[in-house]
């Protein structure tokens, strides 16, 4: 599938509330990020999300992080949760 640029990735990913600008700085401590101590599902390479957030809405007592390197597919993934609400679901663009 050809990847396509999305406009204003950087802008819909630094406005998003899923997203997680500085990760580093929540090292130990998920459980804030998450308001739970539940166990973390980390996806490497996430994509547009499709994945993720299907797993995030079947198994809510387990919180997931997708990361993905590719600004474009980060901003596809957010677009692909508009006016839903996945409290166990963040993404790092990194």
């Amino acid at each position: 599938m050809r990847l396509r640029n999305v406009k204003g990735s950087k802008e819909i990913i630094e406005s998003s509330k899923y997203i997680i600008l500085n990760p580093e700085e929540n090292k130990g401590k998920w459980k804030d990020v998450f308001s739970n101590n539940n166990p973390i599902c980390l996806e490497l390479g996430m994509g547009r999300g499709s994945f993720i957030i299907e797993m995030a809405k079947k198994h809510p007592n387990i919180n997931y992080i997708g990361l993905e390197l590719d600004s474009s597919q980060t901003a596809t993934a957010i677009n692909n949760i508009k006016n839903q609400n996945i409290s166990n679901l963040r993404m790092i663009c990194a």
